[in-house]
């Protein structure tokens, strides 16, 4: 695997030093397509109880997709530092930890827009104890499969080819990941208003 691999590079090259960082963005990625469900039925497992009072009144939907965020963003981030630890320890390279932290929150937000896509095309009811359903597994696994490779190639990519481009390839991720999300949360929001009753018909039907 990619520690074999390590052991046979010499210490000078590029892609020894690379392969920590690798291995964080695999195992983070991994990491984001378990909990992606929650993010993509966020409205079907976590809100759904006060749902109908809240999707019924006039509050700004932006902010019911900015709690989704957030609450997703902090369960994320929690079980990312966790495992970038445990990667640390294991290739004895600490500079995983930062990189893979910035990484896994670029990835979250640009994401997130794809995963609330989801939730409002898709919405459906899921016991906490058992996330998914049958419509809404395919949604989420559309909306990681394409949301997922632009920030892996703005991060990896340079890791592995050029490490000096990712002065300008981290960045950009940034730019990339907040813009989007900037850029799709007021349409989105709109999309939500609009289909209010059909979320709620779904996310509150007794399966």
């Amino acid at each position: 695997g990619l520690w074999q691999m390590s052991s046979i590079l010499p210490p000078e090259s590029p892609l020894r030093a690379a392969i920590p960082l690798v291995a964080g963005a695999l195992v983070l990625v991994s990491a984001n397509l378990g909990t992606s469900t929650l993010a993509a039925d966020y409205l079907g497992t976590i809100d759904r109880e006060g749902l109908a009072g809240l999707l019924l009144t006039p509050v700004d939907r932006r902010l019911v997709l900015l709690s989704s965020t957030s609450v997703t963003l902090l369960l994320g981030m929690a079980q990312s530092l966790v495992l970038l630890v445990a990667v640390a320890i294991f290739t004895g390279s600490w500079i995983v930890l930062p990189w893979g932290l910035y990484f896994a929150l670029c990835l979250h937000f640009g994401t997130m827009p794809l995963y609330h896509l989801s939730s409002i095309l898709a919405p459906y009811r899921a016991p906490l104890q058992a996330w998914g359903g049958k419509g809404g597994n395919l949604g989420v696994f559309i909306a990681w499969t394409v949301g997922t490779p632009p920030i892996v190639a703005l991060f990896v990519l340079p890791a592995l080819l050029w490490p000096p481009a990712q002065i300008v390839t981290l960045p950009l991720a940034a730019v990339y990941a907040f813009g989007l999300y900037a850029l799709t949360l007021k349409p989105i929001a709109t999309l939500m208003d609009r289909r209010t009753h059909q979320i709620l018909e779904a996310v509150t039907e007794e399966s």
